[in-house]
Parts: C-alpha cells; sequence; structure tokens
C-alpha cells in the first residue's frame, strides 16, 4: 500500500486580497470577503489536483462552510473539513477518487485546528491528523498535550500539519534567538516517542536547512 501525502499551510485570504477584489469589482466588503475566498479556495484546490497527490493536509484554510460544496466539487474526490473562520485558522483533508478506502470515524476540535479521520484503505486502518498548532508557546503546550485523544495506540497514525514550532534550532531556523520559545517542543516530543512518531522528512534529510 504506497499512499503519497503532502500538507499544506495556505494561510487563506490576505486583507491585501480582498482589497484588490472588491477595487476591481465594486462590491461591497461582504461581497469581497466571500469572493475572496472562493478565488483562493480554487487556486488552492487546482494546485493540489495538479501535484497528484493522493491525501492532502491543508492549515489555515479561512474557509466557511458555505465553500464546502463547491469545494468538492472543483476538487472532483472527498473533502472534509475543521473550520475556523474566515480571516483565522481552519483545516481540510482532501482524498483523491483513485483512493480506495472506507471512512470509519472522523472527528475534530471546536477551533478549527484539527482534524481527525480513522480510514481503512486495503488491510491497514490509518489514523489520520492534521493540525495546526496555536503560535504562542503556551497554547501550544496545551494544544500538543491534548493530541493525545485524537492519536490511536493501536492503528497506524499519521500526522501532518502545521506545528508553529521550532525542532531542532541549527536547521530549521536563521538568525534569532536559538531556544526561543522551545517548552512546547518538549511536550511534543514526548507525545512523538509515546506514539513512535517521527518527521519523515527531517528523517529523509538529516543535514538539509530548508524553512519557510
Amino acid at each position: 500500500m504506497a499512499i503519497d501525502y503532502d500538507t499544506i499551510n495556505e494561510k487563506g485570504p490576505t486583507d491585501n486580497e480582498r482589497k484588490n477584489v472588491q477595487a476591481e469589482s465594486n462590491e461591497t466588503v461582504k461581497d469581497t470577503i466571500e469572493t475572496s475566498e472562493v478565488m483562493v479556495a480554487e487556486r488552492v484546490v487546482q494546485g493540489c489536483k495538479r501535484n497528484r497527490f493522493d491525501i492532502i493536509f491543508l492549515q489555515e484554510t479561512h474557509w466557511s462552510s458555505d465553500l464546502d460544496m463547491q469545494i468538492k466539487r472543483e476538487w472532483e474526490g472527498d473533502a472534509f473539513f475543521a473550520h475556523g473562520t474566515n480571516s483565522a485558522r481552519g483545516v481540510a483533508i482532501l482524498i483523491t477518487s483513485r483512493l480506495g478506502y472506507n471512512n470509519k470515524q472522523i472527528r475534530s476540535d471546536n477551533e478549527g485546528r484539527v482534524l481527525n479521520m480513522l480510514l481503512e484503505v486495503d488491510d491497514h486502518t490509518l489514523n489520520l491528523i492534521n493540525v495546526y498548532a496555536p503560535s504562542k508557546d503556551s497554547q501550544r503546550r496545551d494544544f500538543f498535550l491534548d493530541l493525545n485523544r485524537f492519536l490511536s495506540d493501536s492503528n497506524d497514525n499519521v500526522m501532518g500539519g502545521d506545528f508553529n514550532c521550532i525542532f531542532n534550532s541549527r536547521l530549521d531556523k536563521l538568525g534569532g534567538v536559538p531556544d526561543v520559545r522551545n517548552s512546547a517542543v518538549l511536550v511534543l516530543n514526548a507525545v512523538n516517542t509515546r506514539f513512535g512518531l517521527v518527521d519523515v522528512w527531517r528523517e529523509r534529510h538529516k543535514d538539509e536547512r530548508n524553512f519557510t
């Protein structure tokens, strides 16, 4: 069973994008927000289709439930959502129509930061967890502690997302204070150890510096 995964922080429509849409179309502020959401959602989904991954984790979508059906039509596969607001948070999981699976369970938090799915693929059960962690260290620490309830002791866990923290200050950042805001990392490392999780990208690129 070979499944290709991707995880993308989309950051949603910016205020400048909304202003540009309003300037070009003379729409009201409400219409501008809705139009910019649609434009960005369509761009995101089209980009995902071109890359041909089987399962895609998206963070910071800034989508509303009004877009659900439109995104599903554009994607031409299955799409699942945990919404935040149209200016913050929001996560989604897109699954290609090429992948045969049985959706056994879907859960989320109430903040648009966690989307958890239990999939049966062939003779395997996969526990997918898409996360968008808070930016403040104290909130992020509590968030990582709460991930335990979404992770599985009996099935294969696949966790992806934007963790908003740095594991290796030598390789994962440039400049600034070397070990700033690292208390939450200790919690996440403990979670990873308990459930046998590893950073797949870092495992394959031991000494490579690559970050945004």
